[in-house]
């Protein structure tokens, strides 16, 4: 659950308009980000106040704390005099919209409390989201998934996983799940194939329960050195003619798992002779000249595989700059013999 959309209810619309009208005071709004189980603050006047009072807004006005009298435990009054509220152990329910009332201020805050991320494993170890994983098959040649879903609890909540292999759908499981806390808990179980030597297959978990959506994706495959490595560019219609104020971007690509990231990109300044401008993927060109890449993976702990791989050549052109080079040689040589010139006078 990344964002939460909290819409002003009609109610508090209605309320904040009258309060606007009759008093000349307009609603401050504030929005709280906070993570589950831990604590935030309503820091509700700037001015010393007599009194206040704080609403949480549903579908009506619901009265969680005021000087003398707490509805809700895990409220308290840090500073009756500022009204300043603090709210502990805070659950994914409590996300939404409260409008704190005092003598002096209004103020509205929109609380957004994050939720327990969901994980997926494979062969029971936890990967990170957008990862590369090394994996080693069984006798089956198959890979055992699981996604893990923590999710706010919600009345009759389904869950449902999607599960697909290089964007091709495999299989759509519902699951009614179990309650932890204030989270609903579900998981889905999956065999995936990967043949043996078979190349890297991103593995994709979709989950989904009511208008919540989450996304688990991972690359996962066995090692294996880089053998192939190419330099592409941007270019429209590959014309590499590089005009004023503009910029060409080359990328280099390669093969091997896990990907190459020990890269380099270079740039032809002699005949035989090759310096690296880059040490990453990408690099701008905004001069004439002839480039290459060379790459190499590793094995996943830091240890070089093989040796470097070149890529192709990309030459380009830029005229521009070619010309303002050439006439500032001109320049510079017709400044040296007007020197001369004068030197053979003067003697």
């Amino acid at each position: 659950m990344d964002t939460i959309v909290l819409k002003i209810s009609i109610l508090s619309t209605v309320v904040l308009f009258a309060l606007a009208t009759a008093t000349g005071v307009t609603a401050e709004k504030h929005f709280l980000q906070a993570e589950r189980n831990e604590s935030t603050s309503f820091e509700c006047s700037k001015l010393k106040t007599t009194g206040c009072e704080l609403y949480k807004y549903v579908t009506s006005k619901q009265l969680v704390i005021t000087r003398t009298q707490t509805i809700d435990k895990r409220f308290t009054i840090r500073d009756s005099e500022f009204c300043i509220i603090d709210m502990n152990t805070l659950k994914t329910f409590d996300s939404g919209e409260y409008h704190c009332i005092t003598d002096k201020d209004y103020e509205v805050f929109y609380l957004d409390v994050k939720g327990k991320p969901s994980k997926l494993f494979y062969n029971d170890k936890l990967w990170r989201n957008n990862s590369e994983n090394l994996i080693h098959p069984n006798e089956h040649e198959t890979v055992n998934f699981k996604c893990h879903s923590y999710l706010q609890k919600t009345p009759n909540a389904r869950t449902s996983f999607v599960w697909s292999k290089d964007n091709v759908h495999l299989s759509t499981e519902n699951q009614y799940g179990r309650q932890n806390d204030d989270l609903w808990e579900a998981e889905s179980n999956i065999q995936i194939h990967f043949g043996n030597g078979g190349s890297e297959k991103k593995v994709e978990c979709k989950i989904q329960t009511g208008t919540e959506t989450e996304i688990l994706i991972g690359t996962f495959g066995m090692p294996y050195s880089t053998k192939e490595v190419s330099l592409e560019d941007n270019s429209v219609f590959k014309e590499r003619i590089i005009l004023e104020d503009e910029v060409k971007e080359i990328a280099c690509k390669g093969d091997g798992f896990p990907f190459p990231k020990d890269i380099m990109i270079k740039k032809q300044v002699e005949d035989e002779k090759w310096e690296a401008v880059a040490y990453k993927p990408t690099f701008n060109v905004v001069d004439s000249g002839t480039y290459l890449c060379e790459a190499r993976n590793d094995n996943g702990n830091g240890t070089i595989m093989e040796h470097y791989i070149a890529s192709n050549k990309l030459s380009f052109r830029n005229y521009d700059r070619e010309l303002a080079i050439m006439s500032q040689m001109l320049s510079d040589l017709n400044d040296t013999v007007t020197e001369l010139q004068q030197k053979v006078l003067n003697n």
